[in-house]
Formats: C-alpha cells, structure tokens, sequence
C-alpha cells in the first residue's frame, strides 16, 4: 500500500500544472489515470481487509468497526 500512495503522490503535483486552456488528452487523462491507478492499489486492499471473514464463529460486519467487540 505504500507503493500505491506513492503512485497517487507522482500524479498529484502533476495535475497541479493545470490551466484553464490545458488540453485534456494530453496533459489532464495521464495524471488521471497515475492517480486511479494509485487509488485502487490502497482501496482494494483496504475494502478486503475490512470484509473478510473472521477467524472466530462470529459473523463479519463489513463496517469500519468490524474487528472489534462492543
């Protein structure tokens, strides 16, 4: 995962040099596409770690507090 914010950070100041003429093909999609590709490499890991099965009997909640106990 920190390859991948990595990734998102190379396109970032890249989309920071954009003006109000600047050509979309050529100066607006490859950062676009730096940047998504940045973002699936942290969500999908993040979003399976969050929904996979316990290790216990006890049934998964797919919410921000699923690995912990009330």
């Amino acid at each position: 995962m920190t390859a991948a914010f990595l990734i998102c950070a190379i396109g970032l100041p890249w989309m920071s040099r954009i003006g109000v003429h600047t050509p979309y093909v050529s100066h607006i999609l490859d950062p676009e596409i730096i940047i998504a590709i940045g973002l699936a490499g942290v969500l999908a890991p993040t979003t399976n770690l969050n929904i996979r099965p316990r290790q216990d009997d006890r049934p998964c909640r797919p919410s921000a507090d699923s690995h912990f106990d009330r």
